[in-house]
């Protein structure tokens, strides 16, 4: 089964790209709603955030987290390895069903040993005030949120394949099916 990452900004067409492969029969893995399930029922991770920070609300973690890059550390230490262990079980799942590829998308994939389960890597980015923009209308949230969101993550110079998208979806989709190709084959 050939594996590939995707990753970068908040507001980069991540999920988008995500869908568009997953319509192609690519079986998809989404770190974030992944994480966002496991807030809802794992209680060791939940436990855990709460000893830590009080609280389990998704949004006041964002918050504390998005404008202190020490707390978010600290979240990512407790939650990166009940979300690793989830997709490496969810990968083991696909493997047994023979699925061709599958598609991890993870804003921290070089930060977490999810890269090295890749075989190939997508960066998928777009100008500063695109992502801004992107952000504060689909979350509804200030710029400052949104600027906020963007400050604390450095993207790596490791990616395989790197999108630039400033355009419009179907150009997105255009490059997604360019490193489809390539990669299937």
């Amino acid at each position: 089964m050939k594996i590939i990452g995707m990753t970068g900004p908040s507001g980069s067409g991540k999920t988008c790209a995500l869908k568009h492969l997953e319509q192609k029969g690519v079986k998809v893995i989404d770190a974030d709603y992944m994480y966002h399930e496991l807030l809802r029922h794992n209680l060791p991770m939940l436990d855990a955030i709460k000893a830590r920070f009080g609280i389990t609300d998704r949004k006041q973690l964002g918050e504390i987290v998005f404008a202190d890059n020490k707390a978010l550390g600290e979240l990512e230490r407790i939650t990166h390895p009940f979300v690793i262990d989830e997709i490496k079980y969810r990968l083991d799942t696909y493997r047994s069903l023979h699925v061709d590829m599958a598609a991890i998308e993870a804003i921290a994939l070089f930060e977490s040993e999810l890269a090295s389960l890749c075989d190939g890597i997508i960066l998928i980015t777009a100008d500063r005030d695109k992502l801004v923009d992107r952000i504060t209308a689909r979350d509804s949230v200030s710029r400052e949120y949104a600027e906020a969101r963007l400050n604390n993550r450095i993207f790596s110079n490791k990616a395989t394949f790197v999108i630039h998208n400033n355009g419009d979806i179907a150009n997105l989709y255009s490059q997604i099916d360019e490193i489809y190709t390539e990669v299937i084959l």
